[in-house]
Formats: C-alpha cells, structure tokens, sequence
C-alpha cells in the first residue's frame, strides 16, 4: 500500500522527466527513423523484456521473497536474465520475419500491378 501510494507521488515527475526526454530524443533522426509510435512501443517493450527494468518499484528486489529471504543465487539470476533475453531476441526475430514477409509480399503485389500497366501501355 505504501509502495502505491509513493508512487502516485512521484508519478507527475517521472511524466516531467519522460516528456522531457521524449522532446529531446524526438528531433534525433533514429527516432524519425522508426516512423509510428506504435512501432517505437513495440520496440521499447522488446528492449525492456530483454534489458530488464531498472525500476525497483516495479518489481520486488531479485533474490529476496516478501520474508527477506535469499531465494535465489547469482548464477540463477543471471540464467533467467540470459532466457529472458532469448525469448525477447526470438519474439523479435519472429517479428522481423512476419513483417519481412508482409512487406516481400506486397512489393511482389505492386510489380504485378506495374507489369500489368506496363503491359496495357505496349498493347495500345
């Protein structure tokens, strides 16, 4: 409860500082670069499942449970973190190929539809 409450505090801040980046980074050209916000969503949810958050008020502190108790060594941490980062970079990979695919198949649509014109052009 207490956790929720401190967060509504400081929430008009983190919105401060996250528009305050957001005005930053938008005049970058790798920002432009990606095109629509919701592509730029997608990516940051994908950069997030594989790095991580940073936050300690989004998540409980790794290898303690609610008790204080060690649950959990560094080399497990470390290997769910690694299958963590996988399973983001396989998503992605997954992605990539449907989208590669949309986009193959619709440039093989528009040199159908070019040829055609093209074709009709000759013929008159």
């Amino acid at each position: 409860m207490e956790r929720r409450k401190f967060m509504f505090i400081i929430l008009p801040d983190i919105l401060e500082i996250a528009l305050q980046v957001k005005r930053n980074v938008s005049h970058d050209a790798r920002y432009d670069a990606v095109g629509s916000s919701s592509l730029r969503e997608e990516l940051f949810q994908t950069f997030i499942k594989a790095h991580g958050s940073s936050s300690s008020y989004s998540s409980p502190a790794p290898g303690k449970d609610e008790t204080g108790k060690t649950d959990d060594t560094s080399e497990d941490s470390l290997r769910r973190n690694r299958e963590k980062k996988e399973r983001a970079l396989k998503e992605r990979e997954e992605k990539v190929r449907v989208e590669r695919s949309r986009m193959d198949a619709e440039i093989g649509r528009s040199k159908m539809s070019l040829n055609t014109e093209e074709g009709e052009r000759e013929f008159r």
